[in-house]
């Protein structure tokens, strides 16, 4: 699961948080609380800068550090942990044509989506950078909503 030594704090859930646990674990073929965005980029684009900066953005807000534990507790707990970092998934297809290109990126993303996150265990935001072209890219980004609401999201994607 996580190492212990790396473990900053412990909370109980919100109540919003405690819901959304609560739907997540009932219905997990509804994925009813993934987020999934999809930023087309043209340009230059470095996918270890990416992953470097989502990285640098998980190490300022505690809660994209978290795990949610619900087993053998009495109530549900999220903990944060110190350092979390993440791996930028790279796929490139550049090889394809637009329609084979298109369809690819709607197979990975419902793929990535019927993957979901396990609360307790998987870091609860992903990034897929998929090079279409020399300067043409796409950068999903997928995240569990039990992370954030609308008004976090903006803090977050401001940084």
């Amino acid at each position: 699961m996580f190492d212990k030594q790396n473990v900053e704090d412990i909370y109980f859930l919100s109540p919003m948080q405690a819901g959304m646990l609560f739907h997540s674990l009932k219905d997990t073929e509804q994925h009813t609380y993934f987020e999934q965005l999809d930023f087309p980029i043209k340009g230059e684009l470095s996918v270890e800068l990416v992953e470097q900066a989502a990285n640098h953005v998980i190490s300022r807000y505690s809660v994209l550090r978290t795990a949610f534990l619900y087993k053998n507790v009495s109530k549900p707990l999220q903990v944060v942990l110190k350092q979390r970092p993440i791996k930028a998934d790279y796929r490139d297809i550049r090889h394809l044509n637009e329609q084979q290109q298109h369809t690819y990126l709607t197979d990975l993303k419902n793929a990535d989506k019927a993957k979901g996150f396990s609360l307790s265990g998987d870091p609860l935001t992903r990034y897929t950078v998929v090079q279409r072209g020399d300067e043409s890219w796409n950068l999903i980004w997928s995240y569990h909503h039990i992370l954030m609401d609308g008004w976090c999201f903006g803090i977050v994607m401001d940084d």
